[in-house]
């Protein structure tokens, strides 16, 4: 998996507000977050988690990113469901998750899923923090990186 250091490739892909989605356009520090499925539990806190704290992340100049393998008509019905205010990424075949190194796991019947991943991206896209340990509590992921990405943006002010 590419890790701290690393460049995050360009990619394009299709998002909720009916563009082509293309990561050289990203001129903000951006936390790009891959996830397995639409309205699932996990998904679906990690969602609310960032859609809670986008507000501030946005005036603070951080844009959020969601991508999974779900296409364009589940990432809507769940972006409206959940009242999601930033893009979501259909990476149907995975190819993305793949040029990220993402591990993939499978579940029955035959679905497979990037991991649950998380990518702070600088405004080169240099990857500045990746968070891909989920052995702890999901509820607390957002927290965490939001806590991180704040305290980053404090001490370059400082």
């Amino acid at each position: 998996m590419l890790s701290v250091g690393d460049y995050a490739p360009s990619f394009v892909l299709s998002s909720t507000d009916g563009s082509e989605f293309s990561s050289d356009a990203l001129e903000n520090k951006t936390i790009l977050y891959f996830y397995p499925r639409d309205e699932t539990p996990l998904c679906t806190i990690e969602a609310r988690g960032f859609s809670a704290a986008y507000d501030s992340l946005k005036d603070a100049g951080i844009e959020v990113v969601g991508v999974s393998a779900d296409d364009l008509e589940s990432h809507n019905a769940f972006r409206e469901k959940e009242a999601i205010p930033y893009h979501l990424l259909c990476d149907t075949d995975n190819q993305v998750a793949d040029l990220f190194k993402i591990p993939r796991y499978q579940t029955p019947p035959m679905d497979i899923f990037a991991k649950r991943t998380t990518f702070l991206l600088d405004t080169d896209k240099k990857i500045l923090e990746v968070w891909d340990d989920f052995d702890s509590d999901v509820n607390l992921h957002t927290e965490d990186v939001v806590t991180f990405v704040m305290e980053i943006l404090e001490k370059a002010e400082d």
